[in-house]
């Protein structure tokens, strides 16, 4: 996919953001977690608590049946 090396980004990477407006707005990477799929936090792309911010999830690692990548990984980008 498209984030698909996402988990070798370093903190500090820089993303801008076009919204459908056109608007646009740019991001740095403050926060990287990594969890076993099964055991990621419920809350972890919860929009509704926190700073305003842009979570980047991708999948990496085995295959597990009924689970999918054994791995999630969450780069989480603050507004700079």
């Amino acid at each position: 996919g498209l984030f698909f090396d996402s988990e070798f980004w370093d903190k500090g990477t820089e993303l801008e953001v076009t919204f459908l407006n056109g608007k646009k707005e740019k991001f740095i990477l403050t926060s990287k977690y990594k969890y076993i799929a099964e055991d990621t936090p419920d809350d972890v792309l919860d929009t509704e608590k926190g700073v305003y911010r842009v979570t980047v999830m991708t999948c990496i690692g085995e295959y597990v049946e009924g689970v999918g990548s054994k791995y999630r990984v969450y780069n989480v980008f603050t507004k700079k």
